[in-house]
């Protein structure tokens, strides 16, 4: 969903992250304890570790994160523009 007035849109996404720290399955949503990523254009409304597992000497997570984002929306050009909405994330 986007809204023109606000400048904001949802996003319902999966992000896979490997790393060399240990991962627990979860289903928590308590965003207290979301240590691994930050969207800098929004906020994280909810999320879960989806999996989280270990192959070979590396650990990944699998979340799903549902998100309101916000990124600026020219209309001058309607009905010929195009728009890049944009997930920006600090890891």
């Amino acid at each position: 969903m986007i809204s023109l007035v606000s400048g904001t849109f949802k996003v319902d996404f999966y992000l896979w992250k490997a790393g060399l720290e240990t991962g627990q399955p979860s289903n928590n949503s308590s965003l207290s304890s979301f240590p691994q990523f930050e969207l800098m254009n929004g906020h994280i409304n909810s999320y879960s570790v989806y999996a989280s597992d270990k192959c070979v000497w590396r650990h990944y997570n699998l979340y799903r994160v549902d998100a309101k984002l916000s990124d600026p929306i020219n209309l001058q050009d309607y009905p010929f523009d195009t728009h890049q909405l944009t997930i920006e994330m600090k890891i």
